[in-house]
């Protein structure tokens, strides 16, 4: 839950207090996941929880429950079909994409980026996210 305040404050700060942007969430069973929720869910206007390739994951329909039950709209899908739904809601809401809850998520999500077409060099340019994209 450290790590998840830290981020919550730093999306505040970049983006602005009062702003929301779209999570997608998934976390390891064994880990302190309503701490990470209650961190995170103040910023999030709206959170998809996707499943994980591990046996230690938590099940994404209980974390889906969790977050619902704190008053916040939660889908559970795939992790490509989370990223689709959150950018195409961040681009209507001038928000942004939060992907957070585990290592193991941003390790399926650099294996999936890959399978994608790599986007131009921004060599040289200021690579601070702009609403919309993923943070």
């Amino acid at each position: 839950p450290v790590g998840a305040r830290m981020l919550h404050n730093q999306l505040q700060t970049h983006f602005g207090r009062g702003t929301r942007g779209i999570w997608i969430f998934s976390a390891m069973g064994d880990k302190d996941i309503g701490g990470v929720i209650d961190a995170l869910l103040p910023i999030a206007a709206k959170v998809f929880t996707v499943p994980l390739k591990t046996a230690r994951a938590a099940d994404p329909e209980m974390l889906a429950k969790q977050i619902r039950v704190r008053g916040r709209p939660a889908e559970v899908c795939s992790l490509e079909d989370a990223l689709d739904q959150a950018r195409s809601l961040a681009r209507e809401d001038d928000s942004f994409v939060i992907i957070a809850g585990s290592v193991y998520l941003a390790g399926e999500l650099l294996i999936l980026n890959t399978k994608q077409a790599p986007n131009p060099s921004r060599e040289g340019e200021d690579t601070t996210p702009d609403r919309g994209e993923l943070v």
